[in-house]
């Protein structure tokens, strides 16, 4: 009895010490209260990502407060939007100052992204605040985002790249032959190119054309955004991008590209003219965006308790069957989503915010039938991010609206069907299989062999099958007819603002364009909130996500070009492992698009 009785003291005291210390690491990672100066510039560091969807409260993110109370990671993209156009009507925020480097990741600062972001800098702009941006080393994203300011300062030794959009693949099939590896395609639609990276050495012909049609439509678009913000003749835009490429800051400035050629203290002394000197901090009075949108009441945005909400879903990444991945839309998970949203009496209307290139065509099949009734009871609005294609179309069909960014990639309507067999490189190694079977058909699964014609005609009548059924479910959802869907369809790719020529987008515009309209088509009047879903993680939360999942890196400034690698490998991996479907068919585009 007394070595329970002990037991139970030295038990009841670990617990004590372990509430301690949690109450001691909160006291430590509590982020400091930022107050906002009466006479401030608000400070956008964009050395971060800018996702669509509010990134998860992790440990990483505890890490940098700790070490840089300044600093973010990320801002997803309401959150900068929205407080960008608060602080064009605070008063105590005189000037908008935009420096660093962009670091996407994923679909994160996609140019469907930082063209909202631009338009809301517009908003600041109007009320007569200047906005002004410095860059040292800029990519395109990096410039096309601080062009739009009023005066763009440049370091002496700086370079900028405006090289144009390019669009490179893997090509397997002379690898996959190399090595043994047979595969066998099954496809629905002439510009249905994805099975080409496993066949082929190089893209088609059609592959080729609606390439080159897609990236010269965006490029058009984000080039006509630069010439507009700076006020410049488009041959210095086109002589800057055909005839350098990577400009150093005179020619930048020769071209009207800057404004002024300037180091760091020279943009410092102009904002201290502009704000005045804080003598604590010995610079100029300021708050960083991140600190800002803490601070500021923004009506009620992602509010999970109003009567009246539009919610927002984010769909993004690879649509797969099952449950999903990080950076994945599981059919399973995200319908029991929309399921949810479906039955709570709270959400009047949905905005579907899609940044997909496609997947499974089961799952894709599975998420639409649940906005087919979601819109049956309330508005469903969707939002198509930098692409929405194939899978991502599907899934969007059925929605009350459609709106699309100019650069967004989208249609792809078509399906393919992947069957790879392993006998040659089997045999070259010895192995060999043997078995019996039942019928002729009970082994058309095996990787063995390769699929005998009568077996490939089987499956082919599957995919023709799903590919007629896609073309049906768009017709249906956009009231077209069949005929004019099929002449738009073959799994061709599309601009945005081709898709609104076309049919297949009602409107251009960004994600507050989407959830006004959600909101007008739910009849909301006076005060209405947005609620974000998936909900994004708490600290517990992704803490027990960190002991039971890989541990990822927090996001750091290194080499470029291999930070670069690092992320297209790992994307080519996630890609090959996405190819889940239980039919083995899918309705995915050729490309995910990193227009760098």
């Amino acid at each position: 009895m007394a070595n329970l009785v002990a037991m139970w003291i030295v038990l009841f005291g670990v617990i004590l010490m372990g509430v301690a210390l949690v109450f001691v690491a909160l006291a430590m990672f509590e982020k400091k209260e930022v107050g906002v100066p009466s006479n401030a510039v608000l400070v956008f560091d964009i050395s971060m990502n800018i996702p669509d969807a509010p990134a998860s409260e992790g440990f990483n993110e505890l890490i940098m407060d700790v070490y840089d109370q300044e600093h973010e990671t990320s801002i997803h993209l309401l959150d900068v939007v929205n407080g960008i156009e608060y602080a064009a009507k605070d008063d105590r925020i005189k000037a908008l100052f935009i420096y660093g480097n962009l670091m996407p990741a994923g679909y994160g600062s996609s140019f469907a992204a930082l063209h909202e972001v631009r338009e809301a800098i517009e908003v600041f702009k109007a009320t007569g605040k200047p906005v002004l941006a410095y860059m040292e080393n800029a990519s395109f994203h990096d410039y096309y985002l601080m062009s739009v300011a009023d005066k763009v300062y440049q370091n002496p030794f700086g370079n900028v790249e405006v090289v144009g959009f390019s669009m490179e693949m893997p090509y397997f099939g002379v690898c996959f032959q190399r090595y043994g590896i047979g595969v066998q395609v099954t496809k629905a639609g002439k510009y249905k190119s994805a099975t080409e990276i496993f066949t082929e050495a190089k893209m088609s012909e059609a592959e080729r054309e609606q390439g080159t049609l897609l990236i010269d439509d965006m490029w058009r678009d984000v080039a006509q955004d630069v010439v507009t913000s700076r006020k410049i003749p488009s041959d210095n835009f086109k002589q800057a991008s055909s005839r350098f490429g990577i400009l150093n800051t005179s020619t930048a400035l020769k071209l009207k590209l800057i404004d002024e050629m300037g180091y760091w203290d020279n943009i410092l002394h102009d904002l201290e003219e502009i704000a005045g000197r804080n003598e604590k901090t010995n610079t100029f009075n300021q708050v960083s965006l991140g600190k800002y949108v803490e601070k500021i009441d923004t009506d009620g945005w992602s509010s999970y308790f109003s009567k009246n909400q539009v919610a927002v879903v984010y769909a993004e990444g690879e649509i797969v069957d099952g449950g999903g991945l990080r950076n994945q839309i599981g059919g399973d998970s995200f319908s029991k989503l929309l399921r949810e949203l479906r039955q709570d009496a709270d959400v009047k209307a949905v905005v579907l915010r899609v940044n997909s290139p496609g997947g499974s065509a089961y799952a894709s099949e599975i998420i639409q039938r649940e906005v087919q009734l979601l819109k049956n009871v309330k508005p469903v609005v969707v939002s198509f991010g930098s692409v929405a294609a194939s899978g991502g179309y599907w899934i969007s069909a059925y929605s009350d609206k459609i709106f699309a960014d100019p650069t967004t990639v989208t249609g792809s309507i078509g399906v393919f069907g992947l069957l790879f067999n392993v006998e040659k490189i089997a045999k070259d190694y010895g192995i060999f299989f043997d078995g019996v079977k039942s019928s002729p058909l009970a082994d058309i699964g095996t990787l063995s062999r390769p699929k005998t014609p009568t077996e490939m005609a089987i499956f082919q009548h599957q995919t023709n099958f799903i590919y007629n059924a896609f073309l049906y479910k768009v017709a249906e959802g956009r009231d077209m007819p069949l005929t004019a869907v099929t002449a738009i369809a073959g799994g061709r790719v599309w601009s945005g603002i081709r898709a609104k020529e076309i049919g297949l987008v009602d409107e251009i515009g960004g994600l507050k364009d989407a959830i006004a309209e959600a909101a007008a088509l739910a009849k909301l009047e006076g005060h209405w909130d947005v609620a974000e879903f998936p909900d994004k993680h708490g600290f517990v939360e992704e803490l027990i996500k960190n002991f039971l999942d890989d541990y990822s890196e927090p996001a750091a400034k290194g080499s470029r070009f291999l930070s670069r690698v690092k992320r297209k490998f790992n994307e080519d991996v996630l890609f090959i492992n996405s190819f889940n479907d239980p039919q083995g068919v899918y309705a995915r585009m050729p490309f995910t698009p990193a227009f760098n």
